[in-house]
């Protein structure tokens, strides 16, 4: 029978490998979609496909997590879970597309998605609607980003 230790740096490597493949699938997703634009396909439709091939993975977690720990759920409930996943991830993710689009670099997309946490977290800490969540990381992140946006600058010529 394996130790505690075994089982604990088991899923430690399990853990850190769908950390590394989520984050390879993320930044990989712009380089697809920019590559099936050029043979035609639009937005719903490549979002459609993703969605669809996504489907057996939920229910199949839906069905994992409702035997682990059952909750009961009204119409109420379901409704709002619906009309979050509708207007949530699929209106952000159409409109992430539709971006993808009009932006010519796919890098410059996900450096905008990356920002995005940043920005939240300096304008909480500029408001004071919550603690800061520290100090060094938001600024290494904006002045990272602006590296990595001033190639895509070209000079104001007179």
């Amino acid at each position: 029978m394996a130790s505690a230790a075994e089982a604990s740096a088991a899923q430690r490597t399990v853990g850190l490998s769908c950390a590394l493949l989520g984050a390879v699938g993320f930044a990989f997703k712009s380089i697809l979609v920019k590559a099936a634009y050029r043979y035609g396909v639009d937005a719903e439709t490549f979002l459609a496909l993703r969605m669809l091939y996504a489907l057996p993975w939920l229910v199949l977690m839906g069905i994992a997590a409702a035997r682990r720990d059952p909750l009961t759920l009204t119409r109420l409930d379901l409704l709002g879970l619906a009309l979050l996943g509708l207007f949530g991830y699929y209106g952000s993710s159409y409109l992430d597309f539709l971006g993808l689009k009009y932006i010519t670099a796919a890098s410059l997309e996900r450096v905008i998605l990356f920002i995005y946490p940043t920005l939240v977290v300096l304008y909480s800490w500029n408001s004071r609607l919550t603690p800061a969540a520290g100090g060094p990381p938001p600024a290494v992140s904006c002045v990272d980003s602006q590296f990595l946006l001033a190639h895509r600058v070209s000079p104001c010529r007179p």
